[in-house]
């Protein structure tokens, strides 16, 4: 393929060698990303399929094509990813931002004001959430914690190119003795796929994203369970706990929840209907 073609004789090449791999719909969301993010063109350009691909340009599309191929998520490559209508930098090093997390975002400050409250986010990756909820709650002082600090280089990026001011530090929670008592609020989407669910997964997940950030071991409740102990032992006072969850969670987090007697928990259904997300209160 030689420079000077036009965008609808591209998206044609680029459609053609990937037909056999993905959806039309996909490929053409595809297209429009790299068409933004990568030849830097509008929406207007791809419509409108004058603009003309420079030699780099073809040669970077060949390189992505490959990659495609090779079924690496799309963020990967361009190394950026759409969230809650903000841009983030997203690497290996971090999980790709999910829809449903969206969802959870929306919970949250559907239900808290701008008032001055303190916010803890465990696990914060790529610094989505994080980022997000300062943006939308300016006067949250916010903290985010994650026990990678590759994870942690990408949010603090993150959090500088939206402009917003989030502590963020370096810990485990569940061998850290973190202090939980000084939050209003705890959020977290923290590793929940179990070891058994690997044979369901997608190439794209599998052998892409951080392992680390993906399962939580031979037991996927471990860290709702030891985030809801820690806070209880430290309880001073009021504190909202918002968790992402595994779909298949919910039955046993909620025995587990009836046998601790936490009674003030409700969990929610994401768009797609499924049980995506829990919220607990803990009162002294």
């Amino acid at each position: 393929m030689s420079s000077g073609q036009s965008i609808s004789h591209v998206k044609k090449y680029f459609r053609l060698a990937l037909k056999d791999i993905y959806s039309e719909t996909e490929i053409d969301a595809f297209f429009r990303l790299i068409a933004e993010n990568k030849f830097h063109l509008q929406s207007k350009d791809i419509i409108l399929n004058e603009q003309k691909i420079t030699d780099t340009q073809i040669q970077d599309l060949q390189h992505i094509i490959e990659d495609l191929k090779k079924e690496k998520p799309i963020q990967y490559i361009l190394g950026t990813a759409d969230f809650y209508g903000l841009k983030f930098q997203v690497s290996p090093s971090v999980l790709i931002p999910r829809p449903e997390t969206e969802e959870l975002i929306e919970w949250i400050l559907n239900e808290n004001s701008n008032n001055k409250q303190k916010i803890l986010d465990i696990g914060t990756g790529s610094g989505c959430i994080a980022v997000a909820l300062k943006l939308h709650r300016p006067a949250w002082e916010i903290s985010a914690v994650d026990i990678s600090e590759e994870a942690l280089e990408t949010a603090r990026k993150n959090a500088g190119l939206n402009h917003t001011e989030i502590s963020f530090f370096q810990a485990d929670i569940l061998s850290d003795n973190i202090e939980l008592s000084e939050y209003d609020i705890i959020v977290s989407n923290p590793p929940y796929v179990s070891f058994q669910e690997k044979s369901q997964m997608k190439n794209n997940v599998l052998n892409y994203e951080p392992h680390l950030a993906l399962f939580s071991g031979n037991d996927p409740d471990i860290f709702y369970q030891t985030i809801i102990r820690k806070c209880r032992e430290q309880l001073k006072k009021t504190v909202k706990i918002y968790f992402e969850i595994n779909q298949y969670q919910k039955e046993n987090l909620e025995i587990w929840l009836q046998s601790r007697k936490i009674v003030h928990y409700e969990f929610r259904k994401d768009i797609n209907r499924n049980w995506r997300m829990l919220k607990i209160i803990l009162s002294v």
